[in-house]
């Protein structure tokens, strides 16, 4: 059970925040490509 609470503490203090702002970011990211490579789609179309 100490080895959770380790894990834990290790997680709060090794930016798990990071990680989900470079989540968040990715997803950013491909949600702007997407929207970008639609609108192409629809100007050739």
């Amino acid at each position: 059970m100490r080895g959770a609470v380790v894990v834990l503490n290790a997680l709060a203090g090794s930016g798990v925040e990071e990680t989900i702002w470079a989540d968040c970011m990715h997803i950013a990211r491909t949600w702007v490509r997407t929207l970008l490579n639609s609108e192409e789609e629809s100007n050739e179309a």
